[in-house]
């Protein structure tokens, strides 16, 4: 198994201004393979430089070798996202956490300000893709401890309390539900995008 340890984190922006060559960059990205995962292949293949451009999304990658030729070994994506607290979400919310338990919730994400009409958008950071190699050795919750570390540093000079990322088909994803949980997220709310169920989770910065 190859330890990150052996390799170098690296933004893609990075990457985008000394791979000068559209193509090499795009060989470089088509290196990381995540059988499991299609959805995370895909978006470093097909969005995140576009993302990168526009600036919807900042992707850091881990940049090694595998057979003395350079591969993406890892990465993820972090975006700023905005939360409507309609009725629909509100209702999506205590339907899983109970109505006991949304007060609690709700002063988490608005910081204790009362839900008026002002307070209805939040906004927040958001773990959009996370992915390794299967070469990699098992990390435990390290790529999205970096990331948290990565929005930390932005939240230092921006603002913004709230992290929120998203479990696909969760009755499936038991063990890695545990593991955010570990890392101090909760269950916010369920929702339904192209036929799957995704649970969307959330964790308070420092």
């Amino acid at each position: 198994m190859i330890p990150l340890s052996s390799a170098r984190l690296v933004s893609l922006s990075e990457l985008m201004n000394t791979i000068p060559s559209k193509n090499q960059l795009k060989k470089l990205l088509k290196t990381f393979t995540c059988p499991s995962n299609e959805d995370v292949e895909r978006f470093l293949y097909q969005n995140a430089v576009k993302f990168e451009k526009t600036g919807l999304a900042r992707t850091y990658i881990w940049l090694g070798k595998l057979e003395e030729k350079p591969k993406v070994l890892a990465y993820f994506t972090i975006a700023l996202k905005a939360i409507h607290l309609d009725e629909k979400i509100l209702r999506a919310i205590e339907s899983l956490v109970s109505k006991e338990k949304l007060e609690e919730v709700l002063n988490d994400l608005l910081k204790g300000f009362p839900l008026g009409e002002q307070n209805k958008q939040i906004a927040v950071y958001l773990i959009g893709q996370v992915g390794k190699i299967p070469q990699v050795e098992k990390l435990k919750g390290y790529l999205v401890k970096v990331a948290l570390a990565k929005i930390e540093e932005a939240s230092k000079i921006v603002g913004g309390k709230i992290v929120i990322l998203d479990i696909a088909e969760p009755e499936k994803s038991k063990k890695l539900l545990s593991l955010y949980r570990e890392l101090g997220f909760k269950e916010l709310y369920k929702y339904q995008h192209k036929g799957k169920e995704f649970l969307r989770l959330y964790r308070k910065l420092p």
